[in-house]
């Protein structure tokens, strides 16, 4: 609520942060972070602020606080730019969202590649897996106005490369092995024993692998950059 002591205050910087947005929602590639400005304390973010729809041909929407999105420079002023875009034909972020409506892959050649020569060039795509059509092609001029397939595919390949060698590197046979490590085997003979040992071999590995997979499941449980795309090849190559 506004009144005439705050309205004074009010301004972009002050809705960036009060919008309490951390990651574009145009691209879900880079942060938009919000903080306490040098400068008094006053309240700063990286975001741009977008106008969803641009203010050159809709001047009346200017002002309005349904148009203003915050979002990465990139989206905005690189890709968007002054592009014609509405809720009609693009996904609007405060009430539509594509999140399960599409699925990062990963093109097989180039992931039978990865594997055996780690060159990183892992070539990633976007599918749109909606049912709904009119969606379908809100989404796909969302893909193609914030050019989503082309900037996932050149500027992180080596992300989901790395991702890949992670997990190649450390199998469950490998986690099996360093837990045997650290307890003593008893004889096979004394079932008991050998039975305990084995449940507590069976922790182990479970505690190595879910060390592996934190960075990553933290990642998508908190929202943050490349979310969505880590989720997608994470379940992809059946890693849970």
């Amino acid at each position: 609520r506004f009144t005439n002591d705050n309205l004074e205050k009010w301004c972009r910087n002050l809705f960036l942060y009060l919008a309490n947005i951390t990651v574009c929602p145009y691209c879900n590639r880079q942060y938009v972070t919000k903080f306490n400005g040098i400068d008094n304390g006053k309240k700063r973010s990286t975001a741009d602020l977008d106008h969803f729809y641009p203010q050159a041909q809709y001047p009346y929407l200017a002002l309005s606080l349904y148009n203003f999105i915050p979002s990465c420079h990139t989206c905005n002023s690189t890709m968007k730019n002054q592009d014609k875009i509405g809720i009609d034909t693009h996904i609007y972020p405060y009430t539509d969202s594509m999140e399960e409506d599409i699925k990062f892959s990963i093109e097989t050649d180039s992931f039978m590649d990865n594997i055996f020569t780690k060159n990183q060039n892992i070539n990633i795509d976007i599918d749109v897996i909606s049912t709904d059509i009119e969606k379908n092609k809100k989404i796909e001029n969302s893909l193609k106005t914030f050019k989503l397939r082309e900037v996932y595919k050149n500027s992180h390949s080596k992300y989901v490369g790395d991702l890949i060698h992670n997990f190649q590197k450390y199998p469950k046979s490998y986690t099996k092995a360093l837990g045997e490590i650290f307890l003593d085997k008893p004889e096979e003979t004394e079932i008991e024993d050998y039975k305990i040992y084995q449940e507590k071999l069976q922790i182990l590995n479970d505690n190595f692998q879910e060390i592996i997979k934190k960075p990553y499941m933290d990642k998508i449980e908190k929202g943050e950059p490349l979310a969505k795309l880590t989720k997608d090849i994470m379940e992809e190559l059946g890693i849970k």
